[in-house]
């Protein structure tokens, strides 16, 4: 039976000391845990409202109290002598083992869930063999590991018949003549970039396309990331210059961020609301505002709302879950664009990777990555912009390009577009310190450099920088010059929009 009636007393016995567990964040307990035991599950859903109610030590008297009213369910718990079962569950069990029985319990669950929609099990948990054998081969494995096993079996099997999805076959120049005069209507750009000369460098943020924005640790990688995904997705925001809000003509549609390290609602959120209201997170989180923010921030979180941005917690991340998660939200979402936080080797998608390959060095796992998310992006015909750590090489290096990056220089090769964030040099600030005064930027003086290593389709070279203001605060970047590799002034072309005209 995929139930463990011990396991599951014990998780009982410690939500009804510490009923908190149930509503926090990081467990994910629901009736379906305790499905195969009617008197179980009942006995849980009795648990969850009291805790929503606020009792922080359940008794009896309380579940009788709650469910007295419902005399079916009240035959259960009675004719499961629950008055003495609740005592005795509380008193055996242990909320510093909790996590233990927590995570076998939902090994069953995620097991249950397989073989109903079909799958075979027998080489996680075989039913027809003795529960002691298979309980310790189950031990071994997480629920990480039970899913990524399914995981894989669908992978092989999209391989074996249906192939990588992205296979596509045309005869060369055949029908072209449609497309070259479209170009001459609608040039080949995606959509802008907060900064517009990366926007022309790149020919904007395509959908199918991966960008890497890489930099030092601490630098800002998150809320960068959250800036160009507010530009193309939020609805509205608040124009510094017009000093009002103003309806965002590049928005695209919905769109994904892939966290990995940050509280959704209490560190990440408030990025998204920082960029749409240009409000200081800094002054979000400290919940002082200045003159006419705080109403802003009320309007930017009702724009939030409203511009169908989603935000997934994925610390445990595969290439398995990866797909999946961006799939079910280009599927059932219908999500343009994502940011997939940073690429990183966390441990368990190394323990992917393993199952096929002999030896998995760090800089292969996040090649593996990138290499992986550029072919979903072209698969679902999304955008896709995710950034990296940088290997050290910065420190030294006269020229920053793809030999800084964690991950190696073959991860060049799987991007479209790429750049690497640092702060500016003091020669790169001698050699240009006139330039942004020419621009007329009162002053403005850059505190970013991005060095645009990888431009695929560009016009102006490779190894471009330019030099940005950037507010950390907000993550609105303003662009104040560009140069080459020789820090010699170059005149890109700003697009313009339709919409601009």
């Amino acid at each position: 039976m995929l139930y463990n009636e011990t396991e599951a007393m014990y998780v009982l016995g410690a939500v009804l000391k510490e009923p908190e567990l149930i509503l926090s964040n990081k467990y994910n307990l629901t009736k379906e845990d305790f499905k195969p035991s009617k008197f179980h599950s009942i006995l849980f859903s009795i648990i969850n409202n009291l805790s929503i109610k606020g009792i922080r030590d359940i008794e009896p008297i309380d579940i009788g109290n709650l469910c007295s009213p419902y005399k079916a369910q009240m035959e259960v718990l009675e004719d499961n002598n629950y008055i003495d079962f609740v005592e005795t569950i509380k008193s055996i069990a242990k909320e510093k083992n909790f996590i233990y029985y927590y995570n076998n319990l939902r090994k069953f669950t995620v097991l249950r869930y397989y073989k109903n929609e079909g799958f075979p099990i027998e080489k996680i948990y075989d039913e027809t063999l003795d529960d002691d054998s298979q309980m310790e081969k189950l031990n071994g494995l997480s629920v990480e590991d039970i899913i990524t096993y399914f995981g894989d079996i669908q992978s092989k099997i999209k391989k074996e018949f249906v192939g990588n999805g992205t296979q596509e076959e045309i005869q060369a120049g055949v029908g072209f003549e449609e497309t070259k005069e479209r170009f001459k209507e609608t040039p080949y750009y995606g959509a802008n970039l907060q900064s517009l000369y990366q926007t022309s460098l790149y020919r904007g943020w395509c959908r199918g396309h991966l960008i890497l924005r890489s930099a030092p640790s601490g630098f800002g990688k998150t809320i960068l990331g959250v800036a160009d995904l507010c530009m193309v997705c939020a609805k509205e925001y608040w124009d510094i210059e017009k000093e009002k809000w103003v309806v965002n003509k590049n928005r695209q549609g919905a769109g994904l961020f892939i966290n990995t390290e940050m509280d959704l609602m209490t560190e990440l959120t408030p990025m998204f609301i920082a960029w749409i209201a240009n409000v200081s997170r800094s002054d979000i989180a400290d919940g002082v505002y200045h003159i006419g923010e705080e109403e802003r921030v009320d309007y930017a979180i009702k724009v939030l709302q409203e511009s169908e941005i989603y935000l997934v917690d994925d610390p445990k991340f595969t290439i398995s879950s990866l797909e999946s998660t961006l799939r079910d939200y280009a599927e059932n979402k219908n999500i343009l664009y994502a940011i997939m936080d940073y690429l990183q080797d966390n441990g368990i998608v190394g323990k992917e990777m393993k199952k096929t390959h002999e030896i998995v060095a760090r800089d292969t796992i996040i090649l593996n990555l990138a290499e992986n998310l550029k072919v979903i992006a072209r698969e679902l015909n999304i955008g896709i912009m995710t950034s990296t750590q940088l290997n050290g090489n910065e420190k030294t290096a006269d020229i920053i390009d793809e030999a800084c990056l964690s991950g190696g220089k073959a991860i060049k090769n799987k991007i479209d577009a790429g750049c690497i964030i640092m702060f500016p040099r003091k020669k790169e600030l001698q050699l240009t310190e006139n330039f942004g005064v020419k621009r007329g930027f009162h002053g403005m003086k850059p505190n970013i450099v991005s060095h645009s290593f990888k431009i695929r389709f560009g016009k102006y070279g490779t190894n471009i920088k330019i030099f940005q203001y950037a507010d950390l605060g907000t993550g609105r970047i303003t662009d104040l010059y560009v140069v080459n590799v020789f820090n010699e002034p170059i005149n890109v072309e700003i697009p313009i929009f339709e919409e601009d005209l």
